[in-house]
Formats: C-alpha cells, structure tokens, sequence
C-alpha cells in the first residue's frame, strides 16, 4: 500500500511475469494489477472464461466492480436489469448492488475493481497456477464463501445457468 503524499512507483511488466489462478468452471484469472502496485487504488484482472462460466449472485461492500468484454459474449445481471455484453461493452456494477455474470461463449474480459483487493479474494480462493495442481482441484463453496467474506463481498444466490 502506499503511504498518504508519496507518490506511487511506476510498475512495467510483460504477460508472462502476471500472476495466473484457476477459477471457478473453466475461467482462469490472470492479476496484471493489485492493490500493491496501486497503493489500493485500482486492481485489473484478466478472465479467460468457457461458455457457461458463471459468478453466484453476489454484493460487494467496499469496491466497484467493471467489466470490459474484450472477446465472446457475456450476461451480467445488475439488480432488476439483464444485459448481454458483446465485444467493447462493458459494465459498471457500483457497490451494494447484487450482480452476476456469465459467460455465453468463450470469452476474454478485464475486471477492474477500485479500490483494489477483490484480486486477494481471487487468489484465497482460486489456485496459483505457478504451483502443480492436485487432480481434481476445484473451487467449493465454502472457500468461495469464506474468500469473499474477508474482502467485504456477500454471496446472496447460486450462478445463473445458460437457459436462463
């Protein structure tokens, strides 16, 4: 984090040196910027999602989340709306708002939350690609949950399927 009046450190990196998590379904994460590089300000994470990849319903509490659709198509549920993103759309989802998102197609996004810190419930929660997976990892509910706890996001219903 940075310290109040000091002015940040330029950070340059390249694809390969971002830390990679697997995720939720098929989804891998990709952190390019966190909340120590920004000094709280800002987190950007790539998501390389297969179709039907989907978020539970959920609130956060102290950030606002963006997504930018870079490839494929995605559905994001914010409130009482529902809208189908294509390439370039994108969506704001202000905190205390129940959303969802899934993906349609496989799809390429970046997620930008500010303040930083979902990027620690992502990596609570998913698995540093940088170590061997063990066979048959995947996310449980209770890691989500207790993962989204600590960064102040409230899980508050199950994913949407792709026949909704």
């Amino acid at each position: 984090m940075s310290i109040p009046g000091r002015p940040l450190d330029p950070y340059l990196s390249q694809q390969e040196e971002h830390q990679r998590l697997d995720w939720i379904g098929q989804m891998e994460l990709t952190v390019i910027l966190d909340g120590t590089i920004t000094g709280g300000q800002l987190s950007v994470v790539e998501g390389r999602a297969g179709r039907g990849d989907a978020s539970p319903v959920h609130v956060h509490t102290h950030d606002d989340e963006a997504f930018l659709l870079l490839e494929g198509a995605m559905t994001v549920w914010v409130g009482d709306q529902r809208v189908e993103l294509l390439p370039g759309g994108i969506g704001f989802l202000p905190k205390s708002i129940p959303h969802a998102f899934r993906f349609d197609a496989p799809s390429r996004a970046l997620i930008l939350t500010t303040p930083a810190g979902q990027e620690d419930f992502f990596r609570a929660a998913g698995w540093d690609l940088s170590k061997p997976k063990p066979q048959g990892w995947a996310i449980s509910i209770e890691a989500l949950q207790s993962a989204a706890a600590a960064v102040g996001t409230q899980m508050v219903g199950p994913p949407h399927g792709l026949e909704e």
